[in-house]
């Protein structure tokens, strides 16, 4: 599934019109379908206004076109696929692998809950303007 693909699928499942979300992000109409259509690659900042009016996240926008491994559950990443916090962890506790998994998932799970508060927020600042 490319990113347009993902775009069209969750605005389609609202439902909403691609007039309705251009002016939800305040694009012109035209650009909602050239992204949907794949002939135009949107901005980060797009992006992540796309995925606030379609409530979801960055990162289901960017794991469905490909440019990120699919959203996963704390606990099932590699420590090294959070190499900041993963090498700190491993210098700070070597040799106690079962502790560094533990720390490893209360951090995940401690974004991901960052994540969504994010979105809640951006959500209301989102109904707010309207």
């Amino acid at each position: 599934m490319t990113l347009g693909q993902r775009v069209k699928q969750l605005r389609e499942s609202i439902p909403m019109s691609q007039s309705d979300l251009a002016k939800a992000i305040n694009v012109a109409p035209s650009y909602i379908g050239h992204i949907e259509s794949d002939r135009r690659r949107p901005s980060r900042d797009i992006i992540k206004q796309l995925a606030g009016v379609l409530g979801t996240s960055v990162q289901d926008l960017l794991a469905a076109a490909g440019y990120l491994p699919p959203p996963r559950k704390p606990g099932e990443y590699a420590p090294e696929e959070l190499p900041d916090f993963s090498i700190y962890v491993s210098r700070k506790f070597h040799g106690n692998k079962k502790l560094q998994k533990a720390l490893i998932s209360a951090y995940e799970a401690i974004r991901s809950i960052e994540e969504e508060q994010e979105e809640k927020r951006r959500r209301r600042r989102g109904e707010t303007e309207e």
